[in-house]
C-alpha cells in the first residue's frame, strides 16, 4: 500500500471525543476555556475536535469562535441531538486525516490492534503517534453517539481485546445528506454529478456515512425543487445540480430558518 506524510492524526493525544465535553461547551460557548474540569492534556484534544467539528475557528492560534455555526449547532441541538451528531461527524471526517481514513474502510469488525495495524500499513510505520491515533479514534466511538447511534463504530469488548464493529447504515435526516453533498460540491468543485457516480469517491455522503447511493438518492429526491437543488433526467440517468451560490452552512441556515421542510 501506498505510504502516507502522517499529518496530525496524533494531535488528539490518546482522548477521544467525549459527549460530555461537548455538551458542556456548547451549554458555556466562550466562557467553557475559563470554566471546566478537563486536564491540559484533555482540553488540548478538545480544542483540536472543535477546530476539525469548525465549531470554533481552524485558522486561529486563539479559541475564537465560529459564532454562525455554534449559534446553529444550538437551534439544530434543540430540535435533535442525532442531527447535530451527524453534522459533527461530517465535518470531523472532512477536517481530521483520522477520521477520513475510518470512512474509506469497508464494514466489517475490526480489533483494536487491527486497526492500528492498518493504520500503520497506511502510513508506512506503526509507531507511538499511530498507537494514540488508534486510540483516539475508538476512544471517539466509545464516547460519543457517533459510535453506535450512528454505527460508525460499536465497540466492545472482547476478553482483553477492544472490538469495533463498523456496522453503518445509519438513519439519516435528508438535512444532513444535502449538507454533505454541498461540502463535497465545495471540497471537488463539482456541482453536478450522480450519487452513483460519486458513491466511492472519498467524502461522498455514502462514504462518510457508510450507507449505499440508493438510500442516499431516495434521501434527495424529494428536496428537488425546493430551491436547494435541481434533477436532471437525460437517457434515464438521474443527475444532481447543486447551486453554485450556496454553501453547506447556507443549506443548515435555511433548515434553521424552515426554509426546507
Amino acid at each position: 500500500m501506498e505510504t502516507k506524510e502522517i499529518t496530525g492524526i496524533s494531535k488528539y493525544s490518546t482522548f477521544g471525543l467525549r459527549k460530555e465535553w461537548l455538551n458542556d461547551f456548547l451549554n458555556k460557548g466562550d466562557d467553557f476555556f475559563d470554566n471546566n474540569s478537563l486536564g491540559p492534556k484533555q482540553l488540548l484534544a478538545l480544542r483540536y475536535y472543535l477546530k476539525d467539528a469548525e465549531i470554533l475557528e481552524k485558522n486561529r492560534s486563539k479559541n475564537r469562535l465560529n459564532f454562525f455555526f455554534y449559534n446553529l449547532l444550538i437551534s439544530l441541538l434543540n430540535r435533535n441531538s442525532y442531527l447535530v451528531w451527524c453534522i459533527l461527524w461530517c465535518n470531523l471526517v472532512y477536517n481530521s486525516n483520522l477520521f477520513k481514513w475510518w470512512s474509506n474502510l469497508s464494514k466489517g469488525v475490526y480489533k483494536k490492534s487491527q486497526i492500528d495495524t492498518f493504520l500503520g500499513d497506511f502510513y508506512g510505520k506503526l509507531n507511538r503517534s499511530i498507537k494514540n491515533a488508534s486510540c483516539s479514534l475508538v476512544g471517539t466511538f466509545e464516547r460519543t453517539p457517533i459510535g453506535e447511534e450512528l454505527k460508525q463504530g460499536i465497540v466492545k469488548k472482547e476478553g482483553r481485546e477492544r472490538i469495533v464493529i463498523k456496522e453503518g447504515d445509519p438513519k439519516l435526516d435528508p438535512i444532513v445528506v444535502l449538507y454533505n453533498l454541498y461540502k463535497f460540491a465545495e471540497r471537488n468543485d463539482i456541482y453536478e454529478f450522480s450519487i452513483y457516480e460519486i458513491e466511492n469517491k472519498p467524502l461522498s455522503p455514502q462514504k462518510v456515512f457508510c450507507t449505499d447511493s440508493k438510500y442516499i438518492e431516495k434521501l434527495v429526491i424529494p428536496y428537488a425543487y425546493q430551491n436547494v437543488i435541481y434533477l436532471d433526467l437525460k437517457n434515464d440517468f438521474l443527475k444532481i445540480k447543486l447551486r453554485r451560490d450556496l454553501r453547506s452552512i447556507d443549506i443548515l441556515n435555511k433548515y434553521v430558518g424552515g426554509e426546507i421542510e
